[in-house]
């Protein structure tokens, strides 16, 4: 009895395993057969931007003062592909551009109002503080980026004229993107 019942299982066994065996054969089986793969690439839009060099400025008790740094704002969506740009700075609590003296004792004539402009192309935009700039041009393709866009800051002479002696700072927080 016990054998019989043995021979069973086995037999059983051998049953489900010629099924599951059978099962993975392929029964299409031809000398040559053609299967269509997909490949499927997706790329988002992107941008990239160079970091002006830092603005330095020393007064001469006679002008305003205007320096000049190239940058390169670079995507993959060709050139014509507008961004919008935003600038703000790390210590205004007014809402505008201005450098703030390093010599915390100082009550009054402790900032120095400028202005910014966008430089691309020979035309030039004024830039306003916080303000999302969605008509930027020059954009570069990713591969060649060649600093072709400029940052200028401006301090008008009657700015310079009112302000103690001494260190001001800003630094310019700048926000590039496409939407």
């Amino acid at each position: 009895m016990k054998t019989t019942f043995k021979m069973a299982l086995v037999g059983a066994a051998l049953t489900i395993a010629s099924t599951t065996f059978a099962a993975a054969i392929p029964t299409d089986l031809t000398v040559s057969k053609k299967e269509n793969v997909a490949v499927k690439l997706t790329v988002p839009k992107l941008i990239n931007v160079t970091k002006p060099a830092d603005f330095t400025m020393k007064f001469d008790g006679n002008s305003a003062q205007s320096v000049t740094q190239k940058f390169c704002i670079a995507s993959n969506m060709g050139t014509d592909t507008p961004v919008s740009l935003i600038l703000t700075d790390s210590k205004s609590a007014q809402n505008k551009f201005e450098l703030v003296n390093t010599d915390s004792k100082l009550t009054d004539h402790n900032t120095v109002p400028f202005t910014v402009t966008y430089i691309t192309e020979g035309q030039e935009k004024g830039i306003t503080y916080g303000k999302k700039h969605d008509d930027i041009k020059g954009a570069q393709w990713l591969s060649d980026c060649n600093d072709t866009s400029s940052l200028k800051i401006d301090i008008t002479k009657e700015n310079m004229l009112k302000v103690y002696n001494g260190e001001y700072t800003a630094t310019l927080q700048m926000t590039v993107s496409v939407d």
